[in-house]
């Protein structure tokens, strides 16, 4: 990002289809589409108009809920959805969506796939749950020990598996088949749970605690830094999402304060914020998921989806 001026956004609102304007979550799918989860339905987006899914009770092929948590694709391109009552994966060639039967009846908060092939689906409020790959219960670990409430997974570049907790970061240990604590946050609470876990192409992980702070870890994985108690400039923000952009630079969402990118080569830190006079600024300040998609064209999900233009020029999908 040369300067302030090239940042531009077009946006996606339910003025254009959109089923709600509260993102909760963004992915493009392998064949080109792109998902938009909200509080009230699954949007798919293909570049030029919007189809709205959502639960209905008369269809058992419909979603389960239409308040979508958390939107994933496996390997083999299957796209899952979490809700708040439940698991399913999406069915292209009949537009339908088919229940994964969880050990579980609350809703799910998040899901990945590791590299045997096994999904883990973080459940309820203290349960994480690891399947096989015909979708058998291989173990379930009950983290009341570790913490309960919201969690975020991530499988870093190094093949190791990490879940964020409302207390810290917890890694998972392969030959023993257990979780040990592995950073804690300096102060906890109910208010303060995990916010996002992310791993940049340095392989650092970055860890976002709500309302409380935002930590790095170096790719060695020794070194564990407040990002913002080096910094000249603390903002008093609450980062709700993590991103990287194909530069290199961070972007961080916030709660009330729009986005900040931070240039790692620079360490410089830039505010981009709603400006009601600009009609290619933030339509909000309070921001979401930030995603970057295959054709690496940025998405900030806030109470409406923002997609980042460079120059102007125009991305069609296929």
């Amino acid at each position: 990002l040369a300067s302030k001026q090239e940042l531009k956004f077009t946006h996606l609102t339910t003025s254009d289809g959109l089923s709600q304007d509260r993102v909760k979550c963004i992915l493009r799918d392998s064949r080109g589409f792109m998902w938009i989860g909200t509080e009230d339905g699954l949007n798919r987006y293909d570049g030029y108009s919007v189809k709205v899914y959502k639960h209905n009770p008369r269809d058992s092929t419909s979603l389960l809920s239409s308040w979508i948590r958390h939107l994933y694709e496996d390997k083999k391109g299957r796209m899952w959805v979490a809700t708040n009552m439940g698991l399913q994966y999406y069915d292209p060639a009949k537009d339908v969506f088919r229940q994964m039967i969880l050990d579980e009846t609350g809703g799910v908060l998040a899901m990945l796939e590791d590299i045997h092939g096994n999904f883990w689906v973080a459940a309820g409020f203290v349960n994480l749950y690891c399947y096989g790959k015909n979708g058998d219960l291989l173990k379930k670990y009950d983290t009341t020990s570790l913490s309960s409430g919201d969690r975020a997974l991530l499988l870093d570049k190094h093949c190791e598996f990490w879940v964020g907790t409302a207390t810290g970061l917890c890694k998972y240990h392969e030959s023993t088949n257990k979780f040990s604590q592995y950073f804690s946050f300096p102060t906890t609470s109910a208010e303060s749970p995990i916010a996002d876990l992310f791993e940049d192409h340095a392989q650092n992980i970055w860890v976002s605690q709500a309302g409380a702070g935002l930590y790095r870890i170096d790719s060695t994985r020794k070194n564990i830094e407040s990002f913002w108690d080096r910094r000249k400039e603390s903002p008093n923000t609450f980062v709700t999402s993590i991103g990287e952009d194909n530069e290199g630079n961070i972007w961080l969402g916030t709660f009330n304060s729009g986005v900040l990118i931070y240039d790692p080569k620079s360490e410089t830190l830039r505010h981009y914020e709603a400006n009601p006079s600009d009609p290619r600024s933030l339509l909000n300040q309070r921001v979401g998921p930030i995603y970057r998609d295959q054709s690496n064209l940025m998405w900030v999900g806030v109470e409406r989806v923002e997609r980042l233009r460079k120059q102007f020029h125009t991305v069609r999908m296929t």
